[in-house]
Formats: structure tokens, sequence, C-alpha cells
């Protein structure tokens, strides 16, 4: 069996210790053999669950085959060789809330570590769509796209899927969080944070929903009508819904 080049894994290491930092990547475009436009089914399919908007604001979750990452820091397209990974996205729909989406790599090798990133609030949006005949998975908070996994179809008709992640410090990426963490997991990730307050808020059908209050400025006004600001750790920031067992299920940032 044809092994990945060293060359290669180092960039591949290197990737993913980019992605765990926080480093800003782009798709690289794919030349070999050209790009050609079609129609490609599982952009088809999520486009056809926008009902007429260009969002999927629903639950819904894809795994998708993943062959080459594009790393903007070196400007490389680099094949995964014979390295099998997958790329699953996961819409949770929260309502009127918005939507957690999270985005994982997994990667069958020892070398190379899983990775789960994920981005929540009111303006998070999953958007299927084409562009010059390459589909894309994009994940957009407001209209700052966070996250994207994009398709490219060969004159030969074979499809690669490119898995990147676009961060930016104003899309607020969260790397602390995954499904199965414990409670005192992710209760940990949050008195990281002075004056934070993370308890039990209620049961919500089958789960436990623990919430994150912060600190928010409110205005406090006297019976002469006048007023001044007071700092409180009142404000709810987030809630994490629990199994039977303790493990995390989902969540919704609110913000």
């Amino acid at each position: 069996m044809k092994l990945i080049s060293q060359k290669y894994m180092r960039n591949i290491i290197l990737f993913i210790l980019f992605v765990v930092m926080g480093a800003q990547c782009a798709i690289s475009q794919v030349t070999n053999g050209g790009l050609k436009k079609g129609s490609i089914k599982e952009i088809d399919a999520a486009m056809a669950r926008t009902k007429g908007t260009k969002y999927i604001d629903e639950n819904y979750k894809i795994t998708l085959p993943l062959h080459i990452i594009g790393d903007t820091k070196t400007h490389e397209s680099i094949p995964l060789g014979d390295i099998k990974a997958t790329v699953t996205i996961e819409v949770i729909n929260f309502g009127q809330y918005g939507n957690t989406i999270l985005q994982t790599w997994n990667f069958d090798s020892p070398e190379i570590p899983n990775q789960t990133i994920s981005w929540s609030g009111k303006s998070v949006h999953l958007m299927p769509c084409y562009d010059n005949g390459i589909g894309s998975f994009a994940i957009l908070r407001g209209s700052t796209i966070c996250g994207q996994v994009s398709c490219m179809k060969q004159n030969d008709g074979k499809i690669l899927w490119a898995g990147i992640t676009n961060s930016v410090e104003e899309a607020i990426t969260m790397r602390e969080f995954h499904k199965g963490m414990s409670i005192s997991e992710v209760e940990d990730v949050w008195t990281q944070l002075r004056f934070c307050q993370f308890k039990f808020s209620r049961n919500s059908g089958q789960y436990k929903v623990y919430s994150a209050y912060w600190l928010d400025m409110q205005k406090r006004y006297n019976i002469f009508g006048n007023y001044k600001y007071v700092m409180r750790n009142d404000k709810k920031y987030a809630d994490y819904y629990f199994d039977s067992q303790g493990k995390l299920v989902k969540w919704i940032l609110y913000i």
C-alpha cells in the first residue's frame, strides 16, 4: 500500500495545529485535471432543504469523505493520500435562538488528532451553494464565513471534498466544546472566566439543562429618575443539554 509522504504528513500535522491555534485558512484551488461545472447530489439535496431561503435552519447532519485540505499559511493543497478521513457538518436548531453548527474532522491515523469546532448563536447559519462549479457548505455568522467544506468535481468526474476552517476572531469559533463532555468538564471551561456562574437551570424533556451566567452592565434608576450603571454576573450566555448519563448532547450560545 502506498503511504503518504513524510512531507505531506508533516504538513497535515502542522495544518491541524493551525486549526487548534485559530489560524485563518481558506480553500486552495485544485487545478489538477481542471474543474468542471455540474450537479453535485449532496449540494442539490441540501439546497432543497433551504425551503426558498439561503440557509438550512433545521436539524441537519451530513458526513463527507475528506481527500484534500487547503492551508493558506503554506499556500498548499495537501492530498491526504491513503489516510482515510471524513468531515461531518451538523446543524442543531434552537428555533428563535438560532443554531449551533459543528464541524468535526475524523482521521484514521493515530498521528492526526480528530477535531470538533463549532459556532453558535442567533445569526449562525449553514448555506449550501455553488460558485463557479464548486459546491460548498458555508457556515456563516451574519455575513462572515466562519467555516467551509467545498466539493470540487474534476474533468474525469471524480469528486474531491476539501475541508477548511476559515476562522476569524469576530466569528467566535469555539474549540472548547464537543459532544460527550461531562458536566464538570463544561463547567471547568466557563469557570476560567472570573465571576462566571455555571449551574443547573431546568429540566427539558429527557435533558438536564445547565446554564452559564456572566457579567452584564445594567442601568439602575432611583426614585428621582437618576441612574447609575451596575455590574452584575447574572446574564445568561449559554445553555448546555446533558443526557441521563451526564454527557453533553447539544448547546446554544445567546450571542
